[in-house]
């Protein structure tokens, strides 16, 4: 997990946005709880930010890099079939690197969030933001 927060192909906060939304799409209250708001507060997001990001696609407001990250989290999500055009949104942002590291982050979110699910683990009480 480490290895992944510190890598330098994705920057910190659209690794949050692909992680609070995979946290999302799983219904994982412990990832959110994890995240939102002190590690996504300290990576750039705003409150606004990550309340779109689990309200999408209803939530306006994140721009198309972003979206591109909260559509491409979701159909991963759901099926290791990501439909082309959510694929192709994606490259249009992103390096066939970072895609790569973008994917690799999401598939191990997901299988943490049914691991933690499966095992019935209670979530831990929101961590406050650093001030």
């Amino acid at each position: 997990m480490d290895t992944m927060r510190r890598s330098k192909v994705v920057d910190g906060r659209t690794r949050e946005v692909a992680i609070i939304r995979c946290a999302h799409a799983n219904a994982s209250a412990y990832e959110i709880n994890q995240h939102v708001p002190r590690i996504a507060s300290a990576e750039g997001l705003t409150e606004e930010e990550w309340t779109a990001i689990m309200a999408w696609p209803e939530a306006d407001g994140l721009s198309d890099h972003d979206s591109a990250v909260v559509a491409y989290a979701d159909a991963l999500a759901r099926s290791p079939d990501v439909p082309d055009a959510v694929y192709d949104r994606m490259a249009a942002h992103f390096t066939t690197e970072q895609i790569v590291e973008l994917t690799l982050i999401i598939s191990f979110y997901c299988m943490h969030a049914r691991f933690i699910g499966a095992l019935d683990i209670d979530p831990e009480p929101p961590r406050p933001a650093s001030t």
